[in-house]
């Protein structure tokens, strides 16, 4: 079972239905709904890409509301490509300058709101529904290949959770239809995510976010996957390889009630 899609004031995002089943608010945004020009066009989040910082505040307001989150804490860090996991807190609460530097949030905490940016690379939920425990981390291709979404379950695993009991969803990002790479980036993944054939071999990046989930003891069953290409779909989101660098920032966001 893939994402569903939600809209509410205008504003769209794809969430996990089984995930959603298990009490989990969250969702990955779409991009149009807001107020900001070409080529951030038009609900930008990202406050690092060119792009006016009242107008993506703007932005970020129109999306909590839509989404019912407006009056939560909310955290969010500087994403740095990197394996740091961050506990959600007052050194990270939004609107704290500067942010810490992490790919990862996770909390024990209801009602508080983990915030990450993408335009391409892999957001990755975990959440551990008996425990009470959550985490939301940014996963490139250097963060996928140093596992950082086995490093956020294990994360909760430490904190209580039962690795069994632990569910995952990998949300919209580049495909492996799109994420075309060099013999050098490609010999840092397993080769059963790397597809071959006709020039540049490509990287399955959802596979190998989910083959880390499952070393980590996330059952196959309780990975869900989008499969939905950030690159091949630039009408709903950003895509940093499609859009040539000069783009946007989406969010996946994340809390329990």
């Amino acid at each position: 079972m893939g994402f569903v899609r939600h809209e509410n004031q205008g504003i769209a995002w794809w969430s996990a239905p089984q995930l959603e089943a298990l009490g989990l608010r969250h969702g990955v945004s779409e991009r149009m709904g807001g107020i900001s020009p070409a080529p951030w066009n038009s609900l930008n989040v990202g406050g690092s890409v060119g792009d006016e910082q009242a107008r993506v505040a703007a932005n970020h307001t129109r999306l909590m509301q839509a989404m019912g989150a407006e009056n939560l804490a909310q955290h969010k860090t500087h994403q740095v490509h990197g394996t740091i996991l961050m506990e959600a807190g007052p050194a990270n609460m939004r609107g704290v300058q500067p942010q810490p530097e992490a790919d990862g949030l996770y909390t024990d905490k209801r009602g508080h709101v983990l915030v990450k940016h993408f335009a391409d690379c892999v957001p990755v939920f975990v959440y551990a529904p008996k425990s009470g425990l959550l985490a939301l981390v940014h996963a490139g291709w250097r963060g996928t290949v140093a596992d950082i979404a086995g490093l956020a379950a294990q994360k909760l695993v430490q904190l209580g959770a039962d690795a069994g009991g632990l569910y995952a969803a990998i949300g919209p990002s580049i495909g492996p239809c799109c994420f075309e790479v060099g013999e050098d980036c490609a010999a840092h993944f397993e080769p059963g995510v790397v597809l071959r054939g006709a020039g540049k071999p490509h990287v399955d990046l959802w596979q190998a976010n989910a083959r880390f989930l499952m070393q980590a003891g996330v059952k196959p069953g309780h990975i869900t996957l989008a499969g939905l290409c950030t690159a091949c779909h630039t009408d709903a989101f950003f895509s940093h390889r499609a859009e040539k660098g000069k783009t946007g920032r989406f969010a996946a966001v994340a809390w329990m009630e």
